[in-house]
């Protein structure tokens, strides 16, 4: 999704492991995160991240 000039998009995985992996790889790439992880009923967690 966009928002005027920023872009957002939301991450989620399996741990929070592998989440981790996916904010680093992203923040790597220019995003920044935005807010805090959330755990999910599911079992997953999300992060959500802005450029």
């Amino acid at each position: 999704m966009k928002t005027g000039d920023a872009e957002n998009s939301v991450v989620s995985a399996k741990s929070m492991e592998e989440l981790n992996k996916v904010i680093k790889d992203m923040i790597e790439q220019g995003w920044e995160s935005e807010g805090s992880i959330q755990s999910n009923e599911d079992g997953t967690f999300s992060q959500i991240m802005k450029k």
